[in-house]
């Protein structure tokens, strides 16, 4: 079976610049069983992620362009089925260009309700011409299905998953208390370093490490959240754009991690790196975060409202409570390990695609005869 994967402008297959989007279909992409068969379809950079098969369309075009440039490369390729990442129109416009090609949407996000009648009448026409939907979480997935009257049986729950083997949690754990997510009000990166700089004024052993990405769309916060971890001195670290090894490497080390979500998030890739590489969790169960730390009974992480208040206190706790906090690590990561193995997720992944290929070629030959 040959898969083409689409990856829309914005996105950055690189080994620094991934996103969780690129993360996401780069790691199921390396444990499917069509990996060889594969043509990945993104824009173009001066490097891209290893050992798989890239074929870019030019930065900067405008979307017929695009398009354009991407239906070369499918025609070129041939293949079974294609799987665009994130974006609804390109799905549309690829439909009609190979109408005979299924074409699969993989959404890392919601579907927004928020329509108005002639957006629901475009995006309706949209949606008729997708052979599948696959959601990161049930969480988006539900939300889905109850604003839209698609298919229910054509949507399905991919989640991110992770290669185990390439983690290696350390048995000693470094005194920091680490964030890591966009500079975003959303991630709640100003209420952690808040919480943190109260909790870890009168803990001098302890520090903060914040890695933040994306600073420079939003420097005001990211000055605000420099700003409030500014009492800690040199125990308040900050750190910009890190590619994704460091980021990795940290969650190895780092005692304790935050993710403290005050939007509902679509799945919560942090919180599932965070308890694969062994730090005690807080989360604030958030949206999809629910479904990767599970129930408070699991003790896969500290759940708290993601407030300053809440998360100063949780911290201190799991500072002041060594037990307590390798029974989270602990339970975080044999969670993790039980439910989002990509070797799993990717095989679960495998199969969807080839029932959906063998269900349009079995209407092909149906039509034909």
């Amino acid at each position: 079976m040959r898969v083409v994967l689409v990856l829309p402008r914005h996105m950055h297959f690189t080994p620094r610049g991934a996103t969780s989007v690129d993360l996401c279909a780069y790691e199921l992409l390396l444990h499917s069983r069509y990996r060889h068969e594969t043509r990945v379809i993104c824009a173009e950079e001066s490097d891209y992620l290893p050992d798989v098969d890239v074929a870019p369309f030019p930065a900067g075009k405008g979307s017929i362009s695009r398009i354009r440039a991407i239906s070369r490369e499918i025609r070129k390729f041939a293949p079974d089925i294609i799987v665009v990442h994130q974006h609804l129109r390109s799905v549309f416009l690829l439909s009609i260009l190979h109408p005979k090609i299924p074409i699969v949407l993989h959404r890392h996000n919601y579907y927004s309700a928020k329509l108005n009648w002639v957006s629901r009448f475009i995006y309706h026409a949209y949606w008729r011409r997708i052979a599948a939907v696959f959601f990161v979480s049930e969480h988006c997935k539900a939300g889905f299905i109850a604003h839209s009257d698609y298919t229910r049986n054509r949507t399905f729950v991919v989640s991110n998953g992770l290669d185990f083997s390439l983690w290696e949690p350390s048995a000693e754990r470094e005194q920091v208390v680490l964030f890591a997510g966009r500079a975003v009000p959303d991630k709640g990166g100003l209420e952690a370093a808040r919480a943190s700089a109260i909790a870890l004024l009168n803990r001098p052993g302890w520090t903060a490490r914040f890695f933040l990405s994306q600073p420079h769309k939003n420097p005001a916060y990211a000055g605000e959240v420099q700003d409030a971890l500014a009492p800690l001195g040199d125990r308040g670290q900050i750190i910009t754009d890190a590619p994704f090894s460091a980021v990795k490497q940290a969650y190895e080390q780092a005692a304790i991690a935050l993710v403290p979500s005050v939007w509902n998030e679509p799945f919560g890739r942090t919180a599932l790196e965070a308890m694969a590489g062994g730090s005690a969790l807080i989360c604030s169960g958030r949206g999809g975060l629910a479904e990767v730390i599970g129930p408070a009974k699991e003790g896969a992480a500290l759940q708290v409202e993601p407030s300053v208040h809440a998360m100063e206190s949780a911290i201190g706790r799991l500072i002041d409570d060594a037990d307590l906090r390798n029974r989270i690590a602990a339970g975080g990561q044999a969670r993790a390990r039980r439910l989002f193995a990509i070797q799993q997720i990717a095989d679960t992944y495998d199969r969807y695609l080839e029932s959906i290929v063998r269900e349009t070629q079995s209407l092909s030959r149906r039509k034909a005869g």
